[in-house]
C-alpha cells in the first residue's frame, strides 16, 4: 500500500533476528530491501523478549530533561520496541551516511547501491515454533482474490526486496566508487576565475590538465598523470609541451618529426577531503604553492564510476578526457568535457601556429538529441600561475579572452563523436573518442 508502493519510494520490509520475514511485516514486489525489525519469539506473560530493538532517547521536546525527572527513555527486554518503524530508519540512516560520503548520488544511485550491497536472505535451516519446516514467502494474492496471511517465512527477492541491509558494505561501495573527474577551480568557487584544472579519474590514476598562465602572463597548460599514493592522495610529474598547430592535417604523432614534445617542469599532489573539495600542491620550475580547490558546478552533477560499465558506448553522459579517433592516432592534444545536465563545458588543450601551448574553452548547450553547440573562447593572457592574490577577470591584471569561433560536438554513442570547430575563420572536423588510460575506463550517469 501507500506510501511504500509509490514511485520513487524505497519500501523496507522487516526481518527477524534469523533473517526470515517477521510476522507483522508486509511483503511483495514493491519492497526494495529488508532490515531488522525485532521479534520476541513466543513471549509469555512476564517473559523477557529475546530479540527486541534496543534504543535510547530523551523525552525533552526542545532541551534534555534530567534523568531524575524521567527524561531518559530506553528499551530493553521488558520495555520492548519492535516493528518496521525501526527497519525503515535503519535504511534512512544508511542513506544519510552514503550521501555524506558522496552528495552527488541520485535517488536511483542510492537504491542501486543499497540493493547491490545487500546480504542474501537465508533459505534453509529454519523452522516454525512448532517444529515444522519454514515455508518460502509467496507473492500476495492479486486484487479480487481472497487475501491470506503470511507470518514468518523465507524471504525471496520478489517478496522482500534485494536482500538484507548491509550498511557497512553500502558505505564502502560509495567511498570506493568516489570519482574526482570533472572541472575544478580555486576554493571558494569563483575566487580565482580565469584558470582551472580538469581531472579524468580512472582506477587509481587521475590525469590532470591544468589551464593557467606562465610567468610572462601568456596562456599555458600543463598535464600530469597522478597515481594514487594514499587513500585520497594522487601524485605525479607535471609536463609542459609544444607540438603541431591545432589545424595540422595530418597531425604528426609524438616522437615523429614535428610531433608533440613534452618536458618535465615539476611535480604535483592532489589531496581530496571529500568528493568536492581538496588541495592542489605543486612545484613548478622551483616555485612551490598549495591551492585549495573545489568542483566547478553549473548543473546537476553526474555520478561517475570506474569499471562498472565495460561498454563505454552505452552511456549518454560524455564527461571524460577525449582525443582523436582512432585512439592514439593524434597523441599530444585532447579535449576535456565536463557534462552536467544539458551543458558541456569543454577545455581544449592544443598548440598555436607557432607550436606553443594554446588552450580554448567553450560552454556548449544541448542543440539536438546528442549535439552540443557554443562559442569558442581563447584565453590569451592572465595572472602568472603563482600570482598571490590572483586578480579577477576584468580587473587590472586579470585574465583576458576573446571569442575566436564556434564549436559543435556531435556524439554517435557514448564512446565516439565528432568535434567540429571554426577558429579565426578556419573550419575543421575531427573524429573523437574517449581516452582510456586505465581499462575499462570511467562512465558517468
Amino acid at each position: 500500500g501507500t506510501p511504500a508502493s509509490c514511485p520513487g519510494v524505497i519500501a523496507v520490509g522487516g526481518l527477524r533476528h534469523a533473517g526470515s520475514k517477521v510476522g507483522f511485516s508486509s511483503l511483495g514486489s514493491a519492497i526494495a530491501i529488508s532490515a531488522p525489525a525485532g521479534n520476541c519469539v513466543n513471549i509469555g506473560p512476564g517473559d523477557a523478549c529475546l530479540y527486541p530493538m534496543l534504543t535510547t532517547a530523551n523525552s525533552g521536546l526542545t532541551t534534555p530533561i534530567a534523568d531524575a525527572a524521567g527524561g531518559s527513555i530506553y528499551t530493553d527486554s521488558f520495555n520492548i520496541s519492535v516493528g518496521t518503524s525501526f527497519s525503515a530508519p535503519m535504511v534512512t540512516g544508511t542513506v544519510a551516511l552514503m550521501l555524506a560520503a558522496n552528495p552527488a548520488l541520485s535517488p536511483v544511485n542510492v537504491l542501486a547501491m543499497l540493493q547491490a550491497s545487500a546480504r542474501p536472505f537465508p533459505s534453509t535451516a529454519l523452522s516454525n515454533t512448532d517444529g515444522t519446516p519454514l515455508q518460502q514467502c509467496v507473492a500476495p494474492a492479486p486484487s479480487g482474490f481472497p487475501p491470506f496471511d503470511q507470518l514468518e517465512c523465507y524471504c525471496t527477492t520478489t517478496t522482500c526486496g534485494a536482500g538484507m541491509l548491509d550498511a557497512g558494505k553500502a558505505l564502502t561501495a560509495v567511498v570506493s566508487t568516489r570519482n574526482y573527474g570533472g572541472l575544478w577551480w580555486n576554493a571558494p568557487g569563483g575566487s580565482e576565475a580565469g584558470w582551472g584544472i580538469n581531472f579524468a579519474h580512472q582506477g587509481d590514476t587521475v590525469f590532470a590538465s591544468w589551464f593557467t598562465y606562465d610567468l610572462t602572463g601568456k596562456a599555458w597548460w600543463l598535464v600530469m598523470s597522478a597515481n594514487k599514493t594514499a587513500g585520497n592522495s594522487y601524485s605525479g610529474t607535471l609536463f609542459q609541451a609544444t607540438g603541431p598547430a591545432f589545424d595540422a592535417m595530418p597531425f604528426p604523432p609524438i616522437g615523429s618529426p614535428g610531433g608533440a614534445v613534452g618536458s618535465s617542469v615539476g611535480t604535483g599532489t592532489l589531496t581530496f577531503s571529500d568528493a568536492s573539495d581538496g588541495t592542489f600542491a605543486y612545484t613548478v620550475n622551483g616555485i612551490s604553492q598549495i591551492k585549495s580547490i573545489t568542483r566547478q558546478t553549473f548543473g546537476p552533477l553526474p555520478l561517475c564510476t570506474f569499471g562498472q560499465q565495460v561498454n563505454l558506448a552505452l552511456t549518454s553522459n560524455y564527461q571524460d578526457l577525449w582525443w582523436a579517433s582512432p585512439a592514439g592516432s593524434q597523441a599530444g592534444w585532447g579535449i576535456n568535457l565536463t557534462h552536467e545536465g544539458d551543458i558541456i563545458f569543454a577545455t581544449w588543450f592544443t598548440y598555436d601556429v607557432d607550436h606553443t601551448p594554446m588552450w580554448l574553452v567553450a560552454t556548449l548547450t544541448k542543440s539536438g538529441r546528442t549535439t552540443y553547440t557554443g562559442d569558442l573562447i581563447r584565453l590569451t593572457h592572465g595572472p602568472a600561475f603563482n600570482a598571490m592574490p590572483f586578480p579577477a577577470i576584468g580587473s587590472p591584471g586579470g585574465a583576458t579572452g576573446t571569442t575566436v569561433g564556434t564549436v559543435t560536438l556531435s556524439f554517435f554513442d557514448g564512446n565516439s563523436g565528432e568535434f567540429d570547430y571554426t577558429v579565426n575563420g578556419e573550419s575543421q572536423s575531427r573524429e573523437i573518442t574517449r581516452e582510456v588510460f586505465t581499462a575499462p575506463g570511467t562512465v558517468c550517469h
